[in-house]
């Protein structure tokens, strides 16, 4: 975003995968340098029956 908060998702078919695309999630964000682009505004699970984010933090 133009104001340097970012989020990331990840897209899975069904629900039976959305607790292994959140533990992908956390990796991802625990890797991420956040000393060069902050912390992620927020995580989320996308699937054909819903989406699931939770947030991280503010994006000021």
């Amino acid at each position: 975003m133009a104001d340097g908060c970012w989020a990331a998702l990840e897209v899975k078919r069904g629900q039976d995968l959305v607790d292994a695309a959140a533990a992908s999630l956390l990796t991802f964000a625990s890797r991420v340098d956040t000393a060069k682009c902050g912390a992620p505004a927020a995580l989320g699970v996308t699937t054909a029956a819903g989406t699931g984010i939770g947030d991280r933090t503010a994006c000021t």
